[in-house]
């Protein structure tokens, strides 16, 4: 894996190496940065997290409506005497 790969060269490098102008950031850690990023970002997606794992929530059914309450809702309750 890329990751490891970038991981294990700055391990054996140091994460700042020497350039043409002084120390700079070694080449590895942007590879590493990017890869990692990526993997959270897919891990995201796919819910690999704790909150993937947790059990989702019943669904809910709605409580009876009163014989009333539906001929309010449906507009057919006559308030004409």
């Amino acid at each position: 894996m890329l990751a490891e790969q970038a991981a294990g060269e700055m391990r054996k490098d140091g994460a700042v190496v020497p350039g043409q102008h002084g120390p700079k950031v070694s080449p590895w850690f942007t590879v590493h940065r990017d890869c990692v990023r990526e993997l959270r970002a897919l891990s995201q997606r796919l819910q690999l997290g704790p909150r993937g794992r947790a059990p989702k929530a019943p669904k809910t059914k709605a409580g009876p409506v009163s014989y009333y309450d539906r001929m309010t809702l449906e507009g057919e309750y006559d308030d004409a005497h």
